[in-house]
């Protein structure tokens, strides 16, 4: 599997030699749209010009049907973005199509770009924090190393430091629940249904993770802000890892998704306490977060290639035309789901390769769902 690089301009030769490698396998993250920011002003201020929103959803959608994974790229931290449009450029991704390829990056300023001049910075009051770059493979020995590193915006006139750390834990926390799935279905129901916007979902959810540190998801959320705020100030972060399980060393939306996935039922719990908020109808909320749990493929025994449930409403055709871009009621109606996945998981070794380790892009932790009949 390997890395590769689209046009700006998505065309029919591009969809079909990206449909012949995702068939073949030879794919790992498939096309990116690389927006950088949804905000008319910040492109302006960057000199950038994006696809229009309906190409970016056409090819987007049109790509899902075809089985062909695409991703998405954001800067965090240019110039005119603030905290509420960098959030509602995410919002605008999940309503194009976009649920779990979104990946986001600090603005970085390169030596003798525009970016980086003087006169630049002044104008956006640009902040930077200097962070050394850590060589993944090298030969050279210790004293031939020279040290890398880059300059990372940690600030602007438009995004305080405060603000610019909200939107970094906003966005861990939305690539943990949104990205791979836990949380999905439920945060598509929401917005669908104009109750809550996908963006004041999750910075809810934050909020409810700050204010309740001895649940789950605010012990987690705890432990991936600390380890966050010590990379960007310069310390070695402690290796975010759950003790016994061998996951290995994760990011933080692994880190958060697999916390999540070993402790489904606490998860869910927290979940079901910070739901009551929106005051939905006590057996339509059950029935949901029934479907949203069984959709997500869980470690050990609940690592089934294939299982059937029972629901009375019509949650397929519900969130199928939702992933389409052409939302239907939700019909109540006594429905039987098949869910099945390709992969075998024998250990948890294999459950963190698999899933956790490429769930980020893949949507491996989302088991596919199938109508098995009326019941």
């Amino acid at each position: 599997m390997f890395n590769y690089n689209t046009t700006k301009v998505i065309n029919e030769r591009v969809f079909r030699i990206a449909e012949k490698l995702s068939i073949s396998g030879l794919d790992r993250v498939g096309p990116n749209f690389a927006v950088q920011s949804l905000s008319p002003e910040v492109l302006r201020n960057i000199g950038r010009k994006n696809l229009d929103d309906a190409t970016i959803s056409q090819w987007i959608r049109r790509f899902r049907h075809a089985g062909v994974r695409t991703h998405t790229d954001l800067i965090l931290g240019l110039p005119g973005e603030t905290l509420q449009s960098f959030c509602a450029g995410v919002e605008k991704l999940y309503t194009l199509g976009q649920h779990e390829g979104i990946q986001y990056f600090p603005c970085n300023l390169l030596p003798n770009a525009p970016m980086a001049n003087p006169a630049y910075r002044e104008k956006y009051k640009i902040c930077t924090t200097r962070r050394i770059l850590k060589p993944i493979m090298e030969d050279a020995s210790q004293a031939e190393q020279i040290d890398e590193f880059i300059d990372m915006v940690h600030e602007t006139s438009d995004m305080p430091h405060a603000d610019w750390l909200t939107a970094n834990y906003f966005m861990l926390l939305a690539q943990g629940a949104h990205g791979f799935g836990l949380l999905r279905l439920v945060a598509m129901y929401l917005h669908t249904e104009k109750i809550v916007s996908y963006a004041a979902f999750y910075l809810h959810l934050l909020d409810f993770c700050h204010g309740h540190p001895a649940t789950l998801l605010g012990a987690t959320m705890a432990r991936m802000e600390r380890n966050f705020a010590d990379g960007i100030h310069g310390k070695e972060p402690e290796p975010l890892q759950i003790p016994g399980f061998s996951f290995g060393r994760m990011f933080e939306d692994q880190y958060f998704f697999g916390r999540a996935v070993l402790e489904p039922d606490r998860f869910y719990e927290d979940v079901t306490v910070f739901l009551e908020r929106f005051s939905l109808e006590q057996e339509l909320l059950t029935q949901l977060l029934s479907c949203q749990r069984e959709s997500i493929l869980l470690p050990g025994a609940g690592s089934k290639t294939e299982k059937t449930f029972e629901f009375d409403y019509d949650f397929l055709n519900y969130f199928n035309a939702i992933y389409d871009g052409n939302p239907i009621p939700l019909k109540k109606q006594a429905i039987r789901l098949r869910f099945t996945t390709p992969h075998t998981i024998s250990s948890l070794e294999d459950y963190f390769g698999t899933v956790v380790h490429n769930g980020r892009f893949s949507n491996s932790a989302f088991y596919k769902a199938e109508s098995a009949g009326l019941r």
